[in-house]
C-alpha cells in the first residue's frame, strides 16, 4: 500500500488531522493539474479538488483500504468536476432565457469591446509591480510560479501583489465586471484549500462527520416514536427556518463583539451585524469580495451576507441588484455547507431576482 493510502487508512479509522494533511500534500498537485484540464478557470479547479476532498471526509469509513487512496480520489473528483459543469450549463441556460441576444448581435459586441477597454485601461492605471502580476494573471495561461519566474520574483510575493492589485482593480470597475473577476479569475492555492478542508474535518468530533452506518433493527414501537419525532422536528424546523433571518441579525446584533486584532476584519464583522442596514448594502460588493477571498470561514460574515441576502430578496435597490444577487446565490452554493448552509433558503429568491 502506498504512503498516501497508509495515512488515509489512519484518518479514516483514528480521524488522525496530520494524517490527512499528508495525504492531501502527496495529492492535491495532482489532482489540481487534472482538474485545471477540465475547468474553465483556476479557482473552479481549486473549488473542485476542495470539494473531492470534502467527500471523501464524509465518505472515509467506506474507502477500501485495500485498493490504492488516489484511483477513489479522482473518481470522486471527475463527478465534483461533473456537478460543476452542469451548475455552469444551467447557469448559461438561464441566463440565455433571460437575454435573449444573439451572439453576432452588434450591440452584444460592441459592449463586450467597451468592457475589454475599460479592464484594460484601469488595469493600466495599477502601480507597476501589481500591473505586472495582475496582466499575466488576467491572461489565464499564467500560475504563480510561472509568473515568478518570468518576473524574477518569488511565489508568494506574486500572490501578496496580485491580492492587493486585484483588490484595487475591483473598487475601479463596475459592479457587474467585479464580480466577474471575483467568480472567476481569483484562486486562492492549494494551501488556503487545504486549511479549508483540515477545518471542515476537525470542527465536529470526527464519526459524526462521516456517512453513518447501517443501523440496528429498531422494534415497532421504536418505529412509531421515530415517525413522530421526526414529524415534530419537521414542523419545528420549518417555523425556525422561517423566522431565522430576523431572530439570527437581532440576536447577533446585540452580542459585544470581540476584537481579533485584524482591523479589516473587525470592521467587515461591525458592519455584518451592528451597522444599519442601508450602510451595509452600500458597501455590499465589497464586503462579499473580502468575505469570498479572504475570510470565507468567518461566521459573523455569514451573518452579514444573511443580512444582504434579506434586503436584496425584499427590494432594496443596489447597483447591478441581480448579478449581485447571481454571485452571492453562487457563493453559497459553492460554499463549505457549515457556513452556508443557514442562508441556503435564499438561494432560490436571489435566483428569482431579475
Amino acid at each position: 500500500m502506498d504512503a498516501a493510502s497508509q495515512q488515509f487508512q489512519r484518518f479514516a479509522q483514528q480521524g488522525d488531522l496530520e494524517a490527512l494533511g499528508k495525504v492531501f500534500d502527496q495529492v492535491s498537485p495532482q489532482l489540481l493539474s487534472l482538474a485545471k484540464q477540465r475547468c474553465r478557470h483556476a479557482a473552479d479547479a481549486e473549488d473542485t479538488v476542495q470539494a473531492t476532498f470534502l467527500v471523501a471526509i464524509r465518505k472515509a469509513l467506506a474507502f477500501d483500504a485495500s485498493q490504492p487512496v488516489m484511483p477513489w480520489l479522482i473518481g470522486i473528483l471527475h463527478g465534483e468536476i461533473r456537478n460543476l459543469q452542469r451548475r455552469e450549463a444551467h447557469r448559461r441556460h438561464a441566463q440565455e432565457t433571460d437575454i435573449a441576444m444573439p451572439a453576432g448581435d452588434p450591440a452584444l459586441i460592441a459592449a463586450d469591446r467597451e468592457a475589454t477597454a475599460q479592464l484594460h485601461a484601469r488595469v493600466e492605471r495599477l502601480p507597476v509591480e501589481q500591473r505586472q502580476v495582475v496582466a499575466m494573471h488576467l491572461h489565464g495561461t499564467h500560475t504563480t510560479t510561472r509568473i515568478g519566474k518570468d518576473l524574477q520574483i518569488a511565489p508568494g510575493t506574486v500572490r501578496m501583489r496580485l491580492h492587493r492589485g486585484l483588490q484595487r482593480l475591483r473598487r475601479m470597475l463596475p459592479v457587474g465586471m467585479a464580480l466577474t473577476i471575483w467568480g472567476s479569475l481569483s484562486s486562492r492555492g492549494l494551501a488556503a484549500v487545504r486549511q479549508t478542508v483540515l477545518d471542515a474535518a476537525g470542527r465536529a468530533p470526527y464519526r459524526s462527520a462521516l456517512e453513518p452506518t447501517t443501523p440496528p433493527p429498531i422494534g415497532w414501537t421504536a418505529k412509531w416514536w421515530l415517525v413522530g419525532a421526526l414529524a415534530l422536528c419537521v414542523a419545528v424546523g420549518y417555523s425556525m427556518t422561517a423566522a431565522t433571518p430576523v431572530g439570527a441579525a437581532d440576536a447577533a446584533a446585540e452580542q459585544p463583539l470581540v476584537p481579533t486584532g485584524d482591523a479589516d476584519l473587525d470592521e467587515l464583522r461591525r458592519l455584518a451585524v451592528k451597522a444599519p442596514i442601508d450602510e451595509l448594502m452600500n458597501v455590499a460588493v465589497a464586503f462579499v469580495g473580502n468575505l469570498h477571498d479572504l475570510y470565507p470561514n468567518d461566521k459573523v460574515l455569514w451573518g452579514g451576507i444573511d443580512r444582504i441576502c434579506g434586503a436584496l430578496i425584499a427590494g432594496h435597490s443596489v447597483p447591478d441588484r441581480r448579478p449581485l444577487a447571481g454571485f452571492i446565490a453562487q457563493l453559497i452554493e459553492k460554499g463549505d455547507p457549515s457556513n452556508t448552509k443557514p442562508v441556503l433558503h435564499h438561494v432560490p429568491g436571489l435566483r428569482r431576482i431579475k
